[in-house]
């Protein structure tokens, strides 16, 4: 008992907790009630931290969320999550707790959905881990039902804050909001309304993103406690575990991804960007941004229809493929083969960003936050790098990728040789007929950089972009493969380009074409050779 809190004479609170939770181990005159309802007694509450942590966690005993495939990580995956809560500031902490006192009887993944409304931290590493094709399909399942039931917004608050933000403005476009939050995301939520164009008269339809209340001061105490959590499992005894993932760069995921979702005039500005870019392409869909009712943590765009990329056409196995290998060339072969300049990519391309309209087949991306920019110069070195997975060309293939990482003579003398070596590995992996798979690139960058090397942040981004898109793809058609498509967007760009004498510009220079060249005449017996050490290897 700390010096100068009294005992509180009613102890229903602990008595719950023994009845419902006969497994907490409580401190000796704990008094969870006080600390529960007093809440001029901050001071007590910090100086309990600990225990509040501790409780939290045998509350909530999250590891069990985990298949037994990933037993060794439970230990982990619960000091973890021990370390957090006890971090979280009281004012967030305790009501959290309360409201597991209140719901003993509810299943485990419903308790955990409620503990970890407005952590947005929490919430995007759920879903980074989610789109994850290697995880367990039963944990990806779980964690994409829980992302689904993210409803932790208040939606008098947000309606309030339209109010707040537009002022007069709902007045003067007599602005209509629906009566509910359309959807809800990790830091924003989704309304409905409709308004009159000034300008016409005519009454359109448009959705509010909303910015959810306090959400960024949320995002970077979680950022902090995530940092320390680092050091703090650093000098776990499970440290040679953890070396197997590499905590920092998922620490650094979950801000990358999230930091730009709390900069809602970046977003508006690359949703202007994105309407002109594909104002051209028929079958894709941008939202139009209505610049005069928007704010700093408002966007208003128009409403656009369809259903969730995943569920299009259902047991329509040709219009999934199709559709499978239309995001193909929209993801990937657009961005490389589009003419000289600069490109900005959807850098998000999960199946809650992509709708399909299944009566037109038009495609919808939204939620233009996170995107990436590539140049010139990482077209060259990417259209080698599809083309060296296609040829099987080791060489052609290992110094494309050498000239994206930061490696120098200096400072990995032998990052060349690393880099052949897993390529060579990839090549024995991948089967002798048939094309490469997405996977094959993401994996292939991920095992240079277990061994140390590091790539150019472009690419890391455009990576991760090609990883969350794997996952979509791989509902739609399990079998897709990127090079027939590419070289069918490529084909059908440059025919077109001819008929209005229109020349396609590369950004590849003769000697790269020779060098094509030359490796295409080569594949035969480059095959041939894999075949043979794969014989000799059996052997």
């Amino acid at each position: 008992m700390k010096q100068g809190v009294e005992q509180p004479a009613d102890q229903s609170k602990d008595r719950t907790i023994a009845n419902s939770f006969p497994d907490i181990d409580l401190p000796a005159g704990w008094g969870i009630e006080k600390a529960l309802a007093d809440e001029t007694i901050d001071r007590v509450r910090d100086a309990n931290r600990e225990n509040f942590g501790r409780i939290a966690a045998q509350l909530l005993p999250i590891e069990d969320l985990l298949p037994n495939c990933y037993s060794d990580w439970k230990p982990i995956i619960r000091k973890a999550f021990c370390y957090i809560v006890s971090h979280l500031p009281p004012s967030r902490l305790i009501p959290k707790i309360a409201q597991q006192l209140d719901s003993p009887s509810l299943a485990l993944e419903q308790r955990f959905v409620s503990f970890i409304s407005e952590m947005p931290t929490l919430q995007k590493l759920g879903q980074i881990m989610a789109r994850n094709p290697k995880l367990d399909q039963n944990l990806r399942s779980e964690l994409i039902r829980l992302e689904n039931s993210i409803r932790d917004a208040e939606p008098q608050l947000i309606f309030e804050e339209i109010h707040k933000q537009l002022g007069p403005k709902m007045k003067a476009f007599s602005i209509e909001l629906e009566g509910m939050l359309h959807s809800e995301a990790s830091v924003g939520a989704i309304v409905r309304f409709s308004f009159a164009n000034p300008e016409t008269g005519d009454r359109q339809e448009g959705v509010f993103k909303v910015l959810k209340p306090k959400i960024d001061q949320y995002f970077w105490e979680e950022i902090s406690i995530w940092d320390g959590l680092i050091h703090h499992l650093g000098q776990s005894d499970d440290f040679e575990l953890l070396r197997s993932v590499d905590l920092p760069a998922l620490i650094n995921d979950i801000r990358d991804h999230l930091a730009p979702e709390l900069d809602y005039r970046n977003e508006q500005s690359h949703l202007l960007k994105a309407k002109s870019i594909y104002s051209n392409v028929g079958d894709i869909q941008i939202p139009t941004l209505y610049p005069q009712l928007c704010t700093g943590t408002i966007t208003a765009m128009s409403y656009l229809s369809g259903v969730k990329v995943t569920e299009a056409f259902s047991g329509q196995i040709d219009k999934r493929r199709k559709l499978a290998s239309r995001l193909i060339q929209i993801f990937i072969a657009q961005p490389i083969f589009i003419e000289n300049g600069v490109f900005m990519i959807h850098a998000d391309p999960h199946a809650g960003n992509i709708l399909v309209d299944e009566t037109t087949g038009k495609v919808t991306l939204l939620d233009w936050a996170l995107v990436d920019y590539i140049q010139p110069a990482e077209r060259h070195e990417l259209i080698v790098i599809v083309s060296a997975f296609l040829l099987r060309d080791e060489g052609l293939l290992a110094n494309s990728l050498l000239k994206l990482s930061d490696a120098n003579a200096s400072s990995m003398p032998n990052a060349s040789e690393i880099i052949h070596e897993e390529v060579r590995r990839a090549f024995q992996r991948m089967p002798l007929a048939g094309y490469p798979r997405l996977s094959d690139t993401t994996d292939l960058i991920d095992r240079i950089g277990m061994r140390g090397l590091r790539f150019s942040k472009e690419l890391l981004v455009y990576r991760k972009a090609l990883l969350t898109l794997q996952g979509v793809l791989n509902e739609l058609d399990p079998e897709n493969a990127i090079a027939p498509e590419i070289a069918s967007y490529l084909s059908q760009t440059l025919a077109s380009n001819l008929i209005h004498l229109r020349p396609k510009t590369l950004p590849l220079t003769a000697l790269d074409t020779a060098h094509l060249a030359f490796s295409f005449c080569w594949m035969g017996p480059r095959l041939q050779l894999i075949l043979l050490n794969r014989l000799i290897g059996s052997a």
